[in-house]
C-alpha cells in the first residue's frame, strides 16, 4: 500500500492534546465506530462531516444552515483567538511563522494520535489507510512535515 505524508486535516488544517480545551476543539473526533481497531475513511468522513456541521451551527447566527461571509469572518476569528491564546508565546498578539508552524505541527499531531488506536506513537499501514483514504478524498491535499507518527512500520 503506498503511504503518505499527512499533515493538515480540516479547514485548511488549520493541536496536541495538551493545548486548551477550545482550541482543542477545532479538531474533530474520531471514533472507531465499527470496533474494528482502525479509524477508516469512512469513520473519518462521518466525523469530519459531524464537526463542519458543528461549526456550522455554532457560527449560523441566522439558522440558515450556511456560513455567510460575515458568519465565516467571525468562525475565522475565534479560530485566531484560540490560536493566539495557546500558541502566542511571545505575548505579542500576533502568530510568528515558528508559532503558526507550532499550531500545524500540534494539530497534525492530535488527528494523527487519533488514528494511532493501538497507541504506540507510530501509525501502521492498517492504521494509515484511514489517514490517507481521507486525504485521497480530499484530493490529495498534504502539507509537508515528517513526524515520528507519519513514520511507516508493516503492522
Amino acid at each position: 500500500m503506498k503511504n503518505s505524508i499527512y499533515t493538515n486535516l480540516i479547514l485548511a488544517a488549520a493541536l496536541s492534546l495538551g493545548t486548551t480545551a477550545a482550541f482543542a476543539q477545532s479538531v474533530p473526533e474520531l471514533t472507531d465506530t465499527d470496533g474494528d481497531g482502525v479509524i477508516s475513511t469512512e469513520e473519518a468522513q462521518a466525523a469530519l462531516q459531524e464537526f463542519r456541521d458543528a461549526r456550522v451551527a455554532e457560527f449560523d447566527t441566522n439558522s440558515d444552515g450556511e456560513l455567510s461571509d460575515e458568519e465565516r469572518a467571525a468562525a475565522r476569528e475565534a479560530r485566531r483567538a484560540d490560536a493566539l491564546e495557546t500558541f502566542d508565546t511571545d505575548g505579542d498578539g500576533e502568530l510568528s511563522r515558528t508559532e503558526r508552524s507550532d499550531a500545524r505541527e500540534a494539530r497534525t499531531e492530535a488527528i494523527e494520535a487519533q488514528f494511532d488506536t493501538d497507541n504506540d506513537g507510530t501509525l501502521s499501514d492498517t492504521e494509515r489507510a484511514g489517514l490517507d483514504g481521507l486525504q485521497e478524498e480530499r484530493g490529495g491535499k498534504r502539507g509537508g512535515r515528517k513526524g515520528k507518527r507519519s513514520g511507516r512500520d508493516e503492522g
